[in-house]
């Protein structure tokens, strides 16, 4: 059997450090601003040694946090039939009979013959499965690069999509209980509009991992059916 070499993507890395880094200057501005912050925590976070330490140490684990919570989002409210933004996974919505989301009908039908025959299912397997397994054999065969490429970066935006969304919440309230709402009140709003760009940008490179998973598994089956064709010639 085929194995991909291990795999690694800046993307990867940065997917929990950029959130995480975000959360913590979130939270020390809160901090400072409303002197919850001790002199002695005061001396950790500026020492020359310890600060870059526990910034990094902290970003990432928050990171982790931020991540969770996005996962958590993106099931009970991003894909979700009773939300705004869209009514299921791209996986499932790029094959399915709505003729604005998914693929042309003729390409629709191959690719899911393909997958049919490819891996003896039956066409009561829930389409999920299928791009499951898809996902799973371009991985072990070591052809999914560009699909591991938009996940990271699918990953990462929706980290940058959640760790803005709280500093949004956090500066509304931090204006609210100084008092200030009409001269900083521009801070909330560009941290709001940046939230729904960072949420495009998610749910762009995750249809664009979806769509990358199925043509790299029918691109892998052509190619597998035309050299056992030219063999048996």
């Amino acid at each position: 059997m085929e194995h991909a070499a291990p795999y690694f993507d800046i993307y990867d890395f940065f997917g929990y450090l950029l959130p995480g880094s975000i959360i913590y200057g979130t939270l020390i501005y809160y901090g400072y601003t409303f002197n919850i912050v001790e002199s002695s925590i005061t001396y950790l976070l500026t020492h020359a040694v310890y600060g870059p330490i526990i910034f990094l140490f902290s970003s990432y684990l928050l990171g982790q946090t931020i991540q969770i919570m996005g996962s958590f989002t993106e099931q009970h409210f991003i894909y979700c039939k009773n939300w705004l933004w869209e009514k299921e996974y791209p996986s499932k919505s790029l094959v399915s009979d709505d003729e604005k989301r998914c693929y042309k009908e003729d390409f629709k039908k191959e690719l899911k013959e393909k997958i049919n025959n490819f891996f003896g299912l039956s066409t009561e397997v829930p389409d999920q499965t299928k791009f499951e397994l898809c996902y799973t054999l371009t991985i072990q065969k070591g052809i999914g690069k560009r699909v591991e490429k938009f996940l990271s970066m699918s990953s990462l935006y929706r980290g940058l999509f959640i760790s803005f969304l709280i500093t949004s919440i956090v500066a509304t309230l931090s204006i609210i209980q100084l008092g200030v709402y009409f001269n900083y009140c521009y801070i909330p709003v560009s941290f709001c509009v940046i939230t729904i760009l960072f949420l495009m940008r998610y749910l762009y490179f995750g249809k664009r991992f979806a769509d990358a998973v199925y043509r790299d598994f029918f691109v892998y089956v052509v190619l597998l059916e035309k050299s056992k064709t030219e063999s048996v010639k």
